[in-house]
């Protein structure tokens, strides 16, 4: 599906269907420029926050940018959080033990998931939140 000039869909309905009515989606800005988005909802019965979607693009990636967004997400939403990850995806694998790790100084539990076809890591945690606002540097 293409994206319009602005970044929205052309289908608006699209996000709702595939994220549910209580999504919430953030822009990520660097120095001013659209630097990628996040999509988190809630996960399940257990009150906890999951992240639904993380992309950080390609000129924005390896400067902090995704780091700095992912805990500001943590710091929002405190409480219980999941982050799901395709055991295809070796980079975001790395990417979010690492980030996961630091977060939570190790106080974290990275356990096998399998969802439909999906199969990967799934890492539980708690949040300290501290209510940031912006998704920017």
């Amino acid at each position: 599906m293409a994206l319009n000039a602005d970044g929205t869909f052309g289908y608006p309905e699209f996000i709702e269907e595939q994220f549910g009515p209580n999504h919430t989606t953030f822009l990520i800005r660097s120095g001013g420029d659209l630097a990628g988005f996040a999509i988190v909802t809630p996960a399940g019965d257990a009150g906890a926050t999951m992240m639904a979607q993380f992309f950080v693009m390609r000129g924005h990636r390896r400067a902090g940018v995704g780091q700095l967004a992912a805990t500001r997400l943590f710091d929002t939403y405190a409480g219980a959080w999941e982050v799901h990850v395709i055991e295809e995806n070796r980079v975001a694998l790395a990417f979010w033990r690492e980030i996961i790790a630091r977060y939570t100084n190790g106080d974290f539990e990275p356990g096998p998931y399998e969802l439909g076809n999906d199969r990967g890591t799934l890492f539980t945690f708690r949040s300290r939140g501290t209510k940031v606002k912006a998704l920017v540097n």
